[in-house]
């Protein structure tokens, strides 16, 4: 099965390059013609080639988000080159464009392999992993809040666990279906149909290779005593706060949560700067004027990740950690 999965990713890369290829001749055809021609002679060719480059752009699209969702897949040599700087200077770590177009690769065979889908642009789970890969312990923790299908935290780990001498996952979701049943009176997800519930997310995990010594499933909303009592008895490294997209509920899970880390550690906002999503944003920098040990790292797509450099000041209010 990973065999085929691979060829088969070998082909929609050799289609999408073809099309880029396709595409950019197209656009300077189109250059050309309007810089050869009269304007009003030019105008119906000129539309003409317009249209095909556009249908271009979608077939190319199609091909790098694998046709059923908006988040892309594959990263241009620029967008490989410039994340590459981005996480040289914001994390320190020594990673090029090639290692990061590889790490793309390997987003999409988890994705390719499980059931649903990543909500989430491709480079927005390498710079996830990369906030992963910059802590300095060998066995770090990462505690993630609203994992859908769980394909984006199986994606971390996998890129990340030969790095270390172990990765454990702690991943709280009520696995109700999508975004709750408030949301959709189905469990089902509104882009694949697929179930989103914890059968689901354990055949994703069992999939991608993580045993089960390394995964933690918290099942339940993130407001819930028992689910800050089960998270809280341990310390994290990453945070990820991919829940409650509402101010209320992103500051709520910050100030339950962002206590259980260890100093150094990260704490990152999904859907930052998302127009929809301005709860999220609004309560991230709210956080970030309020804790003096709260301090941007990188904002990247949709994603901000901060670092905890000291104890925050709504330490008091969140459940106690275990030592560890």
């Amino acid at each position: 099965a990973l065999e085929r999965a691979t060829a088969a990713t070998g082909k929609v890369e050799h289609e999408l390059k073809a099309l880029a290829d396709a595409q950019a001749a197209l656009r300077a055809e189109l250059a050309q013609a309007a810089a050869a021609r009269p304007a009003e002679t030019a105008k119906p060719a000129n539309e003409q080639l317009a249209k095909s480059v556009a249908q271009l752009g979608e077939e190319v699209r199609a091909l790098s988000t694998g046709g059923f969702q908006s988040f892309p897949r594959h990263l241009s040599k620029t967008e490989q080159q410039d994340l590459a700087s981005l996480l040289s200077k914001e994390l320190k770590l020594s990673v090029t464009g090639h290692n990061l177009n590889y790490m793309a690769h390997q987003v999409r065979e988890i994705e390719a392999r499980g059931r649903g889908r990543i909500a989430a642009p491709a480079s927005d789970i390498l710079v996830r992993t990369a906030a992963l890969l910059a802590c300095e312990r060998k066995d770090p923790a990462v505690l993630e809040i609203g994992t859908l299908f769980g394909l984006g935290a199986a994606a971390m780990w996998t890129i990340a666990r030969p790095r270390f001498e172990r990765v454990t996952l702690t991943l709280i979701d009520p696995l109700n279906g999508y975004y709750g049943d408030d949301y959709m009176p189905t469990e089902d997800d509104i882009i694949t149909g697929v179930p989103v519930v914890r059968q689901t997310l354990e055949h994703n995990l069992r999939t991608a290779g993580v045993p089960d010594g390394e995964v933690h499933i918290i099942q339940g909303l993130s407001q819930s005593p028992e689910a800050r009592a089960a998270a809280g008895a341990r310390r994290y490294d990453v945070l990820i706060i991919d829940g409650d997209h509402s101010y209320e509920g992103a500051r709520r899970d910050f100030v339950n949560y962002a206590p259980l880390l260890r100093e150094g550690g990260f704490v990152i906002f999904d859907d930052y700067e998302v127009d929809i999503w301005q709860g999220v944003t609004d309560c991230a920098n709210d956080l970030m004027a309020q804790e003096a040990n709260l301090k941007r790292v990188l904002h990247h797509g949709r994603t901000l990740i901060c670092r905890v450099t000291g104890p925050l000041s709504v330490a008091a209010q969140a459940p106690a950690a275990q030592a560890g």
